[in-house]
């Protein structure tokens, strides 16, 4: 008989690993490279943020839309979405600039610091608060939610690169 171990990924470490790849695409964005080189880092990076925070906004409205306003899990929910936008905001911003120029570099160091800084809010709060706020089983399905709905994000953010991509290369002809 064989005893299958399925190990339940928890929702904190789902979003952990989706941090740690963004700061690696930061990482990357940081060191000198051609300028081509850093626009094929930036649309990896603007498409994996986009994909985390829409699942993540997603997912934590479902779990915390029946607290009421004032409570404590409501306002980090609110900061960690003010954060994603601070980041977005950020990222188009270096999508147009050019690589490796001042104008890329300030950006890319206030991103850095919003995105530490919005870690550092989700680990030492929100996620704590979810935690205490759901019962186990509900805290599991929401970790499974969150890789479903970040995943249906990513299917459907790289169709429409794709779409636009052909479109590109078919008026190039």
């Amino acid at each position: 008989m064989v005893l299958a171990f399925t190990r339940v990924v928890d929702l904190e470490e789902l979003i952990t690993r989706d941090h740690a790849e963004l700061s690696r695409a930061l990482d990357a964005m940081a060191a000198w490279k051609p300028p081509a080189e850093q626009r094929v880092v930036l649309d990896a990076a603007r498409l994996g943020f986009a994909a985390h925070a829409e699942a993540e906004a997603n997912v934590l409205h479902l779990a915390l839309v029946q607290v009421p306003a004032g409570h404590v899990a409501s306002r980090l929910f609110t900061r960690a979405l003010s954060a994603h936008s601070t980041q977005e905001a950020l990222l188009w911003r270096l999508a147009r600039s050019v690589p490796n120029t001042v104008e890329w570099v300030d950006p890319l160091e206030a991103l850095r610091i919003s995105f530490m800084e919005h870690h550092t809010d989700e680990q030492l709060g929100l996620f704590l608060v979810v935690r205490e706020l759901l019962a186990t089983d509900a805290y599991e399905r929401l970790a499974a939610a969150y890789a479903t709905e970040r995943l249906r994000a990513l299917a459907m953010m790289s169709a429409v690169v794709a779409r636009v991509r052909g479109r590109r290369s078919s008026v190039q002809i």
